[in-house]
């Protein structure tokens, strides 16, 4: 891991800094691909806070979040959990739903510090595939996970946004088998 970063497991009490940084990373990450309506409509407020702790205490018991932590306080999260669709089909698979990093603290180490840990959450549970969606104009993100090891799997689909359909690809890649 990076020096001064540091990876826990998110707490309700952390929904705040989740939510303020989920919007600041679709604004500037999401620029271009998604509808500026929709990034200038998004807003922190008391109602995502209070949904997003509500998904948090209420959510599967295997779906979890980690948030790191750097000198400035909360720097990003991760959200991981079964695969919605390969885990459905039987498959041993995992899937990260959601990783955000704070655009101030792009490239130093923390969405790698994130990933690292959530792999090898999913890798710890058994799981021998993890994949995530990507949007595909996202060159930025997809470099990123091409880094971690990640491949682009040929899948392909539609995520709906402010009435705008985005092409997404999934990407995956083999974790290695754990002890029993």
């Amino acid at each position: 891991m990076s020096s001064g970063i540091t990876v826990r497991a998110a707490t309700p009490d952390d929904a705040g800094d989740i939510e303020r940084i989920r919007v600041a990373g679709w604004r500037v990450a999401y620029a271009g691909l998604v509808p500026r309506a929709y990034l200038d409509a998004m807003r922190l407020d008391d109602d995502a806070i209070l949904l997003r702790r509500r998904r948090m205490t209420t959510g599967p018991a295997d779906v979890r979040s980690l948030v790191s932590e750097g000198a400035g306080g909360t720097t990003g999260f991760v959200v991981y959990g079964p695969d919605r669709a390969e885990h459905s089909a039987g498959r041993p698979a995992g899937e990260v739903y959601a990783l955000y990093v704070d655009p101030g603290t792009w490239s130093h180490g923390h969405g790698r510090a994130l990933l690292d840990r959530a792999v090898g959450a999913l890798a710890g549970d058994g799981y021998r595939l993890a994949g995530l969606w990507v949007l595909a104009g996202n060159a930025r993100a997809r470099a990123f996970y091409e880094r971690f090891g990640m491949a682009a799997t040929g899948e392909e689909h539609l995520y709906h946004v402010g009435g705008v359909g985005v092409p997404e690809l999934r990407y995956a890649m083999n974790l290695p088998a754990t002890p029993a």
